[in-house]
């Protein structure tokens, strides 16, 4: 059973068995984390670069970044613990 662990973020103590449960996401999920993600990578790719505004352009796309990296993160968490559950026993 899932623990609260006290710290100043909410993070929790899982079993193996919930943290493979967790990683996988509902088909519905998946989809919007991609669109999530392809949003900010395309906001990203339109950024227009100026003189007057490269610290706040930088800024922006950095966080950017943040977004897109982060969903992929989540969407790789997913597809590897796929691959585990439809690997066959033995073949790992």
């Amino acid at each position: 059973m899932a623990t609260l662990q006290i710290n100043r973020f909410n993070s929790w103590i899982l079993s193996a068995h919930e943290e493979k449960e967790g990683s996988l996401l509902s088909d519905l999920s998946l989809k919007r984390i991609q669109n999530l993600q392809a949003q900010a990578a395309i906001k990203q790719s339109n950024m227009v670069m100026s003189l007057e505004r490269v610290g706040e352009v930088a800024l922006e796309h950095a966080y950017l970044k943040g977004q897109i990296d982060f969903a992929q993160f989540l969407i790789d968490s997913h597809m590897a613990e796929l691959i585990v559950v439809n690997t066959p026993l033995g073949k790992e």
